[in-house]
């Protein structure tokens, strides 16, 4: 089957206009395919007579190319390229091999590569029992560039040297996983992802902040295997609004709404950075707000009415976390605080008259 080069480009990932499948029944026709977009490709010297058949789907869409690829024997690839591309890269059947610039690193089922492809040099696909499936995401440079700048990274892909295995048992793993397949149906299967491109964009945004808020990283002056502890501009937004907002009954689908991400970024970036959820961190600055107020001298309110202006409506609830907090109950924290004003009055009384004599 003869390809354009407008219809594929299986590395460098041209938007393609729309699901493009390829076959063929010879190792050749997979080499006059694909070796305009590749330096070179090669079977082992001893199966070059055995037979070779091989499949591709291919779709694209705002900036994302989904490749569903199946082939019957080992075969390789060398590639050399500079487009700031990431690749996400997951066999269901079969092992695959990646050199990273010098880095070695193989994936089996149940497990994906993220292989930026400034940095790939090479890839072998090994078969199971005569089978190697896999299944490809590709993400333009479009789509990295509109999302790194805002977790204030303040490095290019090829610079942020991400740990290329994942494991989708445990993790991001699962989540990653059920985003891909969603991706996967909405382009591939009843392709309504091509009717809904904001629903496309927002579900692509959250497979890349998903993995680079929580993928490590090796940096280039210090190896601590995580991305820079600078916290993303939408968690920050999303803190600043919820302590604008302490009184109100926030969900955190309007949290989501105000920092501007969907509500599984919010919630990954929350989990990476402040090691809690977003409503649970809401409860904490709440109950940081009533228990200064209760411990403040110039309070007149009473326990409840402090809780129901921060938000809290349930008041036995309210009374155990806050206990859970402070070691005390709210109305421990008032007795205290009056204790400590009376012992402070009773010290200056007692000043007052013992300089009066």
């Amino acid at each position: 089957m003869e390809v354009t080069n407008q219809e594929v480009d299986i590395l460098e990932y041209h938007h393609v206009p729309s699901s493009l499948p390829l076959s063929g029944t010879s190792f050749e026709t997979l080499r006059d395919t694909l070796e305009p977009y590749h330096h070179s490709l090669s079977r082992p010297a001893h199966q070059t007579d055995a037979p070779f058949h091989w499949s591709m789907d291919i779709a694209a869409a705002n900036g994302l190319t989904i490749v569903q690829a199946q082939c019957s024997d080992e075969w390789s690839l060398t590639y050399e390229g500079d487009k700031e591309n990431l690749g996400l890269l997951i066999p269901r059947t079969g092992r695959l091999e990646v050199t990273l610039d010098e880095q070695d690193v193989s994936a089996v089922p149940g497990q994906a590569l993220l292989v930026p492809t400034p940095l790939m040099r090479y890839m072998r696909f090994c078969c199971d029992e005569g089978k190697h499936v896999l299944v490809s995401l590709n993400f333009a440079k479009s789509v990295i560039a509109r999302v790194l700048p805002s977790l204030a990274v303040g490095a290019e892909l090829h610079e942020l040297h991400l740990e290329p295995l994942i494991d989708l048992s445990k993790g991001i793993g699962p989540t990653l996983n059920l985003l891909v397949r969603t991706l996967m149906t909405g382009m591939h299967g009843d392709r309504t992802l091509e009717r809904s491109p904001k629903t496309m964009a927002r579900l692509i945004d959250s497979a890349l902040h998903l993995i680079f808020e929580n993928v490590p990283h090796r940096s280039n002056d210090r190896a601590t295997g995580r991305l820079p502890n600078i916290t993303p501009r939408h968690v920050k937004i999303a803190t600043d609004f919820m302590h604008a907002n302490l009184h109100r009954q926030l969900t955190v689908a309007e949290i989501a709404k105000a920092a501007a991400v969907s509500v599984r970024a919010l919630q990954a970036g929350f989990q990476r950075y402040r090691d809690t959820t977003p409503l649970r961190y809401l409860r904490a600055i709440r109950l940081e707000a009533v228990h200064a107020e209760l411990s403040s001298p110039e309070n007149r309110l009473s326990v409840g009415e402090v809780a129901l202006k921060w938000g809290f409506g349930h008041f036995g609830r309210f009374s155990a976390q806050y206990r859970a907090i402070y070691g005390q109950y709210p109305s421990e924290t008032v007795k205290q605080t009056w204790r400590a004003l009376k012992e402070k009055d009773t010290d200056i009384h007692v000043g007052h008259d013992e300089s009066v004599k």
